[in-house]
């Protein structure tokens, strides 16, 4: 066809990543809620050093250089430097979206997969279950890469990987979704460094209250038992696992494990991290 109807590759084949110019308004209060976020951070590290007699380099130049979210420009906000673009300004949304990969290493389709089958996202190192924004399953891979961008230990994980091993990709895994998994029945494992015996066993959401509230004492024990006899098992596997090194041992661990009361209250490792509070595993 010719004039005004004629055919395009976008029209014909179908755009795939259909990108709006800017920023939607719930996507502006969502970046301006985490810029908050940031001043709310530095606020507070600020505030407890201060109470000690302290002061930070690093949080100091933050407050000299870095404007908070009042006072920041919109074009600051919602768009950042590019070289290549007209006016060399593009918004923060299309980032990401430019460089996030389509296909698996396998060459699967990442829209397609995530469309057919409900998915997780973690590193080799940590999960990303602690992003800002994202519950439940993966629904595309923008929200695949929203909650990489928003996790606090994704992107400690990330910058570790980079320094230690500039030359290797990263790689995020795509684990199957299990609706069974549900963090208020996890519990974290506590392994002392040196002898790396179990030194403490506390729910994972140490902040809320046990999800067996009504029973008596009597039967809590008898569940608590049952998990600890859970840990010891998994402790003794983890122990014989020719992976476990000296210098691992020696640094001490912990590791998450789940008890799944719908399968005659069984006991499963969910993933192992080195001992350390910047580690991915994170207030351990």
């Amino acid at each position: 066809m010719f004039g005004p109807f004629r055919a395009t590759s976008p029209l014909s084949g179908g755009l795939l990543w259909k990108i709006p110019f800017r920023l939607s308004a719930p996507q502006k209060a969502r970046q301006r809620k985490r810029l908050r976020a940031v001043d709310t951070v530095i606020a507070v590290v600020d505030s407890a050093l201060r109470k000690q007699g302290n002061s930070l380099k690093e949080v100091e130049r933050w407050k000299a250089e870095m404007p908070s979210e009042e006072e920041m420009r919109p074009k600051d906000k919602y768009t950042v430097f590019d070289r290549k673009e007209k006016r060399y300004r593009k918004g923060i949304h299309k980032d990401l979206a430019d460089l996030f990969p389509r296909r698996t290493t396998r060459g699967m389709n990442i829209e397609q997969l995530l469309r057919e089958e409900k998915y997780f996202v973690r590193l080799d190192t940590c999960s990303l279950k602690d992003a800002i924004i994202g519950r439940g399953p993966i629904r595309d891979s923008k929200d695949l890469w929203t909650r990489l961008a928003t996790s606090a230990r994704g992107v400690t994980g990330i910058r570790a990987m980079r320094d230690n091993l500039p030359e290797q990709p990263v790689d995020l895994f795509l684990m199957k979704w299990n609706d069974r998994m549900r963090t208020d029945l996890e519990y974290r494992v506590f392994c002392a460094s040196a002898s790396g015996e179990i030194a403490a066993i506390s729910q994972y959401k140490w902040r809320s209250p046990w999800y067996h509230p009504k029973e008596d004492s009597g039967v809590q024990e008898v569940i608590a038992k049952r998990v600890f006899e859970g840990a010891k098992a998994i402790h003794a596997r983890i122990k014989a696992n020719p992976v476990m090194t000296e210098d691992f041992k020696e640094r001490g661990y912990g590791f998450d494990m789940i008890e799944d009361p719908e399968d005659g209250n069984s006991v499963g490792l969910i993933e192992l991290n080195d001992f350390g509070a910047m580690t991915g595993c994170g207030s351990c």
